[in-house]
């Protein structure tokens, strides 16, 4: 970690990849109204100091960067204001640790949007009683950008359409009252982060959905493993996989079961083909074929502003409104394949993130008797009527939600896979 003085009180600054390293720490000596760029690197402002009266500076995030920050280290009795500025993608996060009722507290700060890249905007609201609200004025805020406030779910969002801005309230029972008020905002973006709104006032869901079939690979799917790619029909019990959570697993179960085309004369359970680069940039990395059902994990800026978390899971025929991922409809018959662990996991198939077989006992009711009699000799414990529900690797969203995140990455022209 390498401390950097930057003199912000007669010229503009830009810390880049040249300057700085991810983790670096930043000391402002002194703070004019002048802008300071953190550019593709990640780094904290630690200290601020020989702020001028009247001042009013700016810190912009780009190309990436993440800045973190206290934003009780700017003194709101000598400076006038503040813009944060958010592009390309990047990310600025403000704390209230040094906030307090002992120095006056600059209240009122602008923040800044542009470009089409997911950036994100975060306060995390100071617990100090008494204090007054902290106003935030946002502009260039279309939904495919994020205003957070870390840890509030209570939130109210109240829409003019005759002035065309919105105002996103917070109120606490011990500590700020936060408010954003969100200029320039069109009918249909109030609808949707009004919508927003109203997903973050609910938990998704952690446990499996009742599912007709067990969640299916196709055979030719490649899996990572510690040796590289394999294709899912070489797989057996004790071989080992990458899991992404909790590294290198070995497989407890393999299953497998032929579909024909009298199975598939039901267009609802025909495969999914999620072609390359459907997902993200390169994500799968060649055409993944797997049952409807079978649930793969989508991580979005959407996806946070909807459920307060990134990651989710999603089965695939949920995502057949997005562009390359269709129905394959030429597919005469399909082998598939089911992969059990000792828990839920997610696996790498065609490089793309895929849940793995659930141990609940809703998966049998398309195996054969053979097939359950392994599985009960294997995991006893799943059929005992006492049994725990099993937890899903991922948050599960209900199926509207599933259908409203969906939409709005086709709307706002959004990867699934974002990172």
């Amino acid at each position: 970690m390498v401390t950097i003085s930057v003199d912000l009180g007669s010229r503009d600054h830009r810390i880049d990849r040249k300057r700085a390293s991810d983790g670096d720490v930043i000391v402002i000596t002194a703070l004019g109204s002048h802008k300071l760029t953190i550019d593709g690197v990640q780094v904290e402002i630690r200290a601020v100091s020989g702020a001028k009266h009247g001042a009013h500076p700016t810190f912009a995030a780009t190309h990436g960067a993440c800045l973190s920050m206290d934003h009780g280290l700017l003194d709101g009795g000598t400076l006038s204001g503040v813009t944060y500025a958010v592009s390309g993608g990047s990310n600025i996060a403000l704390e209230s640790g040094e906030v307090s009722t002992d120095r006056p507290l600059l209240a009122h700060a602008m923040v800044s949007f542009s470009g089409d890249e997911d950036s994100n905007f975060s306060y995390d609201p100071a617990t100090v009683p008494g204090l007054p609200a902290m106003v935030f004025e946002a502009f260039g805020l279309p939904s495919v950008h994020q205003v957070v406030f870390v840890g509030r779910r209570n939130l109210e969002f109240a829409f003019d359409p005759a002035n065309g801005a919105g105002v996103l309230r917070s109120a606490s029972a011990v500590g700020q009252e936060v408010r954003c008020v969100i200029e320039d905002v069109e009918q249909a973006e109030a609808d949707m982060i009004a919508a927003d709104i109203a997903d973050l006032q609910l938990d998704p869901t952690t446990g499996p959905e009742p599912m007709p079939a067990p969640v299916c690979l196709a055979a030719g799917t490649r899996v990572l493993t510690p040796t590289g790619d394999r294709a899912v029909e070489t797989l057996k019990a004790g071989d080992l996989v990458v899991t992404m959570d909790r590294g290198v697993q070995p497989l407890r179960w393999v299953g497998s079961r032929r579909c024909g085309a009298k199975d598939l004369s039901d267009p609802a359970k025909r495969p999914v083909r999620i072609n390359a680069g459907a997902l993200g940039d390169g994500t799968p990395a060649s055409a993944l074929v797997v049952s409807p059902e079978h649930r793969v994990m989508l991580s979005s800026s959407i996806a946070r502003s909807m459920f307060g978390t990134e990651e989710v899971l999603v089965p695939a025929w949920r995502l057949l409104e997005l562009p390359g991922i269709e129905i394959a409809h030429e597919v005469a018959e399909v082998q598939y394949f089911h992969l059990m662990f000792d828990r839920h996991e997610l696996i790498f198939a065609q490089h793309a993130p895929v849940e793995s077989v659930p141990a609940t006992p809703s998966i049998t009711a398309d195996m054969s008797a053979e097939q359950v009699a392994e599985l009960m000799d294997v995991f006893p414990e799943m059929f005992e009527l006492a049994a725990p529900a099993s937890r899903t690797a991922r948050p599960v969203p209900e199926g509207h939600r599933q259908e409203r995140l969906v939409q709005r990455h086709r709307a706002y022209g959004k990867m699934p896979l974002a990172s």
